[in-house]
């Protein structure tokens, strides 16, 4: 019987987790940090002070 490392159990998941990491910081890139997948601006507060909330 061989003994097993934890490194040899980590390392298929090591891998998963450097691939995704990869494809999602490339996504990241190609999409920009002001891409349109960010939520648009909340309210200020100046504005709800101003009376401009309804």
């Amino acid at each position: 019987m061989t003994e097993v490392s934890v490194f040899q159990i980590v390392r298929p998941f090591a891998w998963i987790a450097a691939t995704a990491f990869a494809v999602g910081f490339a996504g990241y890139v190609a999409v920009g940090p002001a891409g349109s997948l960010h939520a648009p601006a909340a309210p200020t507060m100046a504005a709800a002070s101003a009376g401009q909330n309804g």
